[in-house]
This record gives structure tokens, sequence and C-alpha cells, in this order.
């Protein structure tokens, strides 16, 4: 992920620009702001760049196309990005996930990104992986769980149009409630689930669903397989427990939705939910310009779906975020109904550099931030401010987080156990060959967990043993227990796994 900032911000290096051919309009009284870069213009209160009007109903499916503002034409390279291919995509996932199991460690153990002990992108075995939705004109041009970032960022920088999707959209907003979910589990529990510990949710599937073992990921289950079989049964099983109402609100579709971007969606609902559920899944035997796409209904529904996931969360989140949230998603219906706020849409994303060569930062700022409260380092950010107050307020490009919500599931395959992680967001950004515009790829993916310390998995094991009992506690007290349910076999395989990473410790003692 860092590397992918790294290179990016550098390409990005020289392009801020205040718009040529335009009369900039001063809402309040204007101020000079020096910089590296020379004299700026700033002001108390900014206007909007005056632009040529235009909204036009798109050919290709549903959508609108509008003008933002007028820059100079993009450069050919800009406009013909080279394609990524499917290794250098998945080399890419493996690097990011690599620092992220590393630095994401709970053992205690001091290790850092590169350091002694840390993981690494040889170390991550990849499963499965979403197809990248190319085709027709358009091709996936950058790799990286930042795409929603960089497909913003790259298009101001380049002067390039910008295509998003309420399902792009949707999944910065929904990695966020899962952050906030899992930071607040036990204050949130009753919003969701009844039950105390963890429920297990099993999926069993026939012996023709292969597993690659971590070698290459299109040797196992094809990605429609996984998005027709094991995403949506998983779905379907959480429904019964948080109810219709919160599951379509996490995980109802767009008419813009894929089967790439539905399984997106449904694994960040397994997220959001993976400390109230185990996830398990058995083999048996014999079985320059904006496009908003979609339709108008789709904004409408995805503001008022996100309006009553701030219903769900604790208090003093819902009543920072949503406020400064809302009104963002207003611009979006209002602009796809032909009132286009230009200002709003010109504020979107900016950039600052400061120091050089090695000691150079990149800052963005702009509302784009109002959809990320949490970054990448998990800290909730207290610096967001209604949209029209975001100029000159930002993090650095690489404090931005990875769209990448993830569940654990163990996989019983043929008389072994394979510890799995579902992975979902964005994978990227693809570029259309006829006019140049960017949009964020949606994806999803399955890795193998790397290898966890004894003391960390006696530690896990423990943990998932109680939550199982306590949210299985009405079957466990049953005068007969069923020794078929898939609550009990893993309790039972946990028991045993515990004695002999206890049994190995002891013995270890005594040496």
């Amino acid at each position: 992920m860092y590397r992918a900032f790294k290179i990016a911000a550098s390409d990005l290096q020289g392009k801020e620009r205040i718009p040529q051919g335009v009369t900039y309009n001063l809402g309040g009284g204007s101020r000079p702001t020096s910089s590296i870069r020379g004299v700026q213009r700033g002001a108390d209160h900014f206007g909007t760049f005056d632009v040529t009007p235009k909204h036009d109903t798109i050919t290709k499916g549903d959508g609108v196309s509008f003008n933002v503002e007028t820059v100079p034409k993009a450069l050919k390279d800009h406009l013909q990005k080279p394609p990524v291919s499917r290794q250098a995509l998945i080399e890419s996932l493996q690097a990011s996930l690599a620092e992220s199991y590393t630095v994401n460690r709970n053992d205690g153990l001091p290790i850092y990104p590169g350091g002694p002990g840390s993981t690494t992108a040889s170390d991550v075995k990849m499963e499965a992986l979403s197809n990248t939705g190319e085709g027709g004109d358009k091709k996936l041009v950058h790799a990286g769980s930042n795409g929603l970032v960089m497909a913003m960022v790259t298009a101001f920088a380049q002067h390039l149009p910008l295509e998003l999707s309420p399902d792009s959209i949707w999944i910065a907003i929904s990695y966020a409630f899962a952050k906030h979910v899992d930071k607040n589990a036990e204050a949130l529990r009753k919003n969701f689930v009844q039950h105390e510990g963890k429920k297990r949710l099993l999926v069993e599937t026939d012996p023709s669903f292969a597993m690659s073992k971590g070698g290459d990921p299109d040797t196992g289950a094809s990605a429609k397989e996984w998005e027709n079989q094991i995403f949506p049964a998983f779905s379907r099983q959480i429904k019964d427990h948080i109810g219709k109402k919160t599951h379509e609100a996490i995980a109802a579709s767009f008419t813009t939705t894929t089967a790439s971007a539905k399984a997106c969606h449904e694994i960040t609902l397994m997220s959001a939910m993976k400390n109230y559920f185990s996830y398990g899944m058995r083999t048996c035997c014999g079985i320059p310009e904006i496009t908003l796409l979609g339709t108008v209904d789709d904004w409408v529904q995805l503001r008022a779906r996100a309006e009553h996931l701030g219903s769900l969360m604790t208090p003093e989140f819902s009543e920072y975020w949503m406020p400064l949230l809302l009104p963002v998603l207003d611009e979006f219906v209002e602009s796809y109904k032909g009132n286009v706020n230009h200002g709003f849409w010109q504020s979107m994303v900016k950039l600052r550099y400061t120091g050089g060569g090695s000691g150079s930062h990149t800052f963005i700022s702009g509302w784009m931030q109002i959809l990320f409260p949490y970054l990448g380092s998990g800290r909730l950010t207290k610096s967001l401010k209604p949209w029209h107050e975001m100029y000159f307020y930002g993090p650095e490009l690489g404090s931005f987080p990875p769209l990448a919500s993830s569940a654990p599931v163990d996989w019983e395959y043929h008389g072994a156990t394979f510890d799995l992680e579902f992975f979902a967001g964005v994978i990227g950004f693809a570029q259309d060959n006829s006019n140049g515009a960017l949009s964020p790829v949606l994806g999803w993916y399955v890795a193998h967990a790397p290898p966890k310390s004894p003391s960390l998995q006696l530690k896990e094991a423990k943990k998932e043993l109680n939550d199982l009992m306590l949210g299985h506690k009405e079957e466990a007290s049953a005068e007969q227990v069923d020794e078929k349910a898939p609550w009990y076999q893993r309790v039972s395989f946990l028991k045993d796994k515990i004695l002999k990473l206890e049994s190995t410790a002891a013995n270890q003692c005594i040496s």
C-alpha cells in the first residue's frame, strides 16, 4: 500500500494548478498564502470557478455527466495509461497484506514492516481473487486498495474525467461502519444480535469446489463460484440474526452492483459482524467530468442507508460523522437530478506539497476526506469539518486507509483445517479507453492467514472457544447436545487444539 502511494505521489509532483481560462470568484476577503510553490491565492471563504454548464444522460447504461471546471487538456500519456496485469495486481495485494499482517500482529512482539520477523509478500498465499471487471472500453491501470483515493487524486492532478458508482462510494462508508463496529463491538452488540459471544456460521461446499491451497488463485474454484456459493451463503445466515432491515442497509445492491461488487458488500458485512460470529467452510463428500452511474433511486437509497447506519452506531460517532456525511451524499442526489453544485465538485480534492526530495510530503484536502473518518492507522480523525470548510485541511496521502474489510474463516478441507481471511474493497481503478475516465474497481480476495506463534494460536483458540460457548449457551446446556451441529464440532476441534498447544508448551518448559 505504502509503495503504491509513494509511486503515485511522485507521479503527481508538479501537477498542482489553478485552472486556466476561468474566472475565480472569491466569496470573502482574499489573502495570499505563501508556500514553497510560490504565492497562492487564498480566501476566508471560497467561491466557485466559472464553468460552462453541461448535464447529460450517458449513453451506456444509467447515469449522468456534468462539467466541473475548465482545465487544460489532459496529456496523451495520461489518457492512455498502461494496463496492470493480473499478476501485477496479485503482487500488489500480497505486498499490501504483508504490511498489514505485520503491523496488525497482536502477540505483543515489536515487529515492523521489513524488519526481522515481519511478514513478506512471498509469505502471503492467495487463495482466490475476483475478476477486475475489465473488458469493453475499460482496463485496470492502477493496483492498490487505495483505488478510490487515487482515482480522485489522479483525475484532479491529470485533468481526467472521473466516474463514480454508488458501489464505490458505499464501500468507503460501509468500511468505516465495519471499522467502527469492530472497535465498539460490545457497546453495539444489542444493535445487531441478541446472543453473547459468537454464533458459528458454516457454509458447506461439494468436492467440485476446489482449493488452490495458496498456489495460483486461478487453479481453484472460480471467482463466479465464490460469488454464487460462498459469500451469499454467509450473508443469508447473518441476515437471519441481524434482521432484514440492518442487512439491507449494509449489503443491499444498487442498479450498478456487479457480482464482484455484491461480494464486496457481503464480505464487508462479514467484517462488521465478525465479533458476533465465527465463520467456517467445510468441503463435504458428495456435494474532467463526473459521471454518476446507476439511477437517481440508487443515490437516494445510498443516502437513506447511510442515515440508517448512523442510528446503529454509538451516539458520539453518529453525531460527529452523520452531519458531515449526509450533506455530501445530498449533493450526489442533487447533481444527478441536474442541480449541480460546481463548487462542491471542485472542492472534492486538492493537493498540497511540502518539502523536497526524501523529505517531501503530499497532503490531501477537500471533502473526499469525509468518506474516511478512520485513517489507515485505525485512528478516528477529529479534524473533519463541513465539506465547504475542508479546503485547507487534510492528512498526508499515505494516511488514508486501504478500503479492504476482512473476516476470518476456517475451512475444513478433506480432513485438514485451513485458516483463511476474506477481503473485500477497492482493488484499484480502471480507465475507459474512449475518454480516459477513471473509475474505482471493487474486488474481493481470499488469502491464507500466515503462520502464528504457538502462544498467539493458544490465546485465539481459547477466546474463540469462550465466544462460541457463550453464543450457543442454550444448545450447550440442553439434555442432549447435537454432536453433529457445526458449533459443537468447532468447539471439539478447538478443545483438541488447545490441549495440543498446552502440551507442546509444557514439554518445551520441561526440556
